[in-house]
């Protein structure tokens, strides 16, 4: 006889959880997805009868998308932030990597002020900046303080991956 339960009373781990996540993600994307084209896509056809009917649709619908991307860079800055914390609390630390925590958290911090920077220098075309301030307002205050942004992130979590009992 084959045992069923091979692996039945042993404890999750590290892998189980990322696992258990990043099914969770998909779920997400692709609920939030299919929500928003089956609620606006079908209601909004039906008044499309004519070239400027077309037009004004594509708008709306390049505004909706517009709009929806902007919240979901703040979700998803929220749910990394969230996942950061609860990885932190049961990834197990040890001192002797402090130094290469602290190195690839000066990576990343140069890593946002460089794409802050790059981000700066997209506004200066009037094209990217109206459109930037008209649908992402959320996405430009985030990218114009990324590094502040970065900075207090990555000092909640080291602080809460180094501080454990």
């Amino acid at each position: 006889m084959v045992k069923s339960n091979i692996n039945s009373n042993k404890k999750g781990n590290l892998m189980d959880f990322m696992e258990v996540g990043r099914v969770f993600l998909v779920i997400v994307v692709v609920g939030f997805l299919s929500f928003t084209v089956l609620s606006h896509f079908s209601t909004s056809i039906d008044q499309v009868d004519s070239g400027d009917n077309y037009t004004e649709f594509i708008d709306g619908a390049n505004q909706k998308t517009s709009r929806s991307l902007d919240f979901a860079s703040l979700a998803f800055l929220l749910a990394a932030f969230a996942f950061s914390i609860i990885m932190a609390r049961k990834i197990p630390t040890e001192s002797t990597y402090i130094i290469i925590v602290l190195f690839i958290s000066f990576i990343f911090f140069v890593a946002s002020m460089i794409l802050s920077n790059v981000f700066g220098g997209l506004m200066d075309n009037v094209q990217i900046s109206n459109y930037v301030n008209l649908y992402l307002p959320i996405t430009k205050v985030l990218l114009s303080n990324f590094p502040f942004v970065v900075a207090i992130y990555l000092a909640t979590v080291l602080i809460i991956f180094f501080n454990k009992d």
